[in-house]
């Protein structure tokens, strides 16, 4: 059985139920709306794995619906066939390309042929866009390109580097099963404070491991990743023991191989706005995060819990050489 969500956007309720009859009878999970404005929310708010879209849809045609789906940070890697039964010319087929779409098809059709056209698209998405397999985030391509569109820019940008503190001793405790559930949670948390919290073109980005990056505004950054640090601390417990949860602590070795005492998974969250952003080479900006998260695990008077952290010092004078040192941490 496949699992992967399908969004059918068409007002012809007999073609939306025959559709999800053959697609949940393959093993999808399927899902109908009947009209443009419902469709893109709910695409935003589920985002399907694949997304059928009928052409003629009353209030908002197949057309703009495309289009607003590809402007959508959230939903634009999303597969989408367009369906009609009335291609005026082969113009209207080539449009439906050029605003989005990935493969179009005409009514009346095979249902097995859809399915086919489908599975196609989904298993190219996740060669083209390098999806984490685990989270189903974008990998490192989509987040190297993001960024350095970002950086051509450099207006109202707040990048973030993300990652767990304590993790290794969590894995080689728990296993790497329960590890995966909690590299999840986290994973949850950032799309679910995006979601209430930020813009529209916000991107999250699953870089492998525990590390993630997102990319947000600056007047949204506080309030997101705080939001994350809160509720990471208040759901690790949940994946605890009774026994490590009454001790606060779990035992194992550290990367040296000596026995120790190890605090709960915690997260560190390190970020940049365009005001102190030195640089718009992506390299030079990861190894500025890179610094500032050694900086946080290791220098910082750290007490246990997740983190925020953000390098509030400013951009250099145009021309002068960016300094990617951090200053040394506060007087105890």
């Amino acid at each position: 059985m496949s699992g992967e969500r399908i969004l059918v956007i068409d007002d012809d309720e007999q073609v939306a139920a025959y559709v999800q009859l053959a697609f949940t009878l393959s093993g999808y999970k399927v899902e109908c709306v009947h009209d443009g404005k419902k469709a893109l929310q709910r695409a935003r708010d589920i985002i399907p794995d694949a997304i059928i879209l009928d052409l003629k849809i009353p209030g908002m045609n197949g057309f703009r619906i495309c289009e607003q789906i590809r402007q959508d940070t959230h939903t634009r890697g999303i597969p989408i066939i367009m369906v009609s039964g009335s291609w005026k010319s082969a113009e209207d087929r080539i449009k439906s390309i050029e605003t989005g779409a990935d493969d179009f098809l005409t009514k009346p059709f095979d249902a097995q042929e859809l399915i086919a056209r489908i599975k196609r698209m989904l298993q190219r998405k996740k060669v083209d866009m390098g999806h984490n397999p685990l989270t189903g985030l974008p990998g490192n391509l989509a987040i190297e390109e993001e960024a350095r569109r970002r950086l051509a820019n450099m207006k109202n940008l707040a990048f973030s580097y993300i990652d767990l503190d304590n993790f290794k001793a969590y894995n080689d405790v728990y296993g790497v099963k329960q590890g995966d559930k909690v590299i999840r949670l986290l994973a949850d948390l950032l799309v679910e404070a995006v979601k209430r919290w930020g813009n529209q073109d916000d991107f999250i980005g699953h870089v492998g491991g525990d590390d993630f990056v997102a990319i947000t505004s600056p007047d949204k950054a506080d309030t997101i990743f705080n939001w994350i640090a809160t509720r990471f601390d208040e759901r690790i417990r949940a994946y605890y023991s009774e026994s490590d949860l009454k001790a606060g602590c779990i035992t194992s070795k550290d990367r040296q191989g000596n026995i120790k005492k190890f605090s709960f998974v915690s997260v560190s969250i390190v970020y940049l706005t365009d005001k102190n952003i030195e640089t718009n080479q992506y390299a030079l900006l990861i190894q500025a995060l890179t610094e500032m998260k050694g900086y946080v695990k290791h220098t910082l008077d750290r007490k246990g819990g997740s983190l925020v952290f953000q390098d509030r010092r400013t951009r250099p004078p145009e021309g002068q050489k960016p300094n990617l040192r951090l200053p040394p941490p506060p007087a105890s």
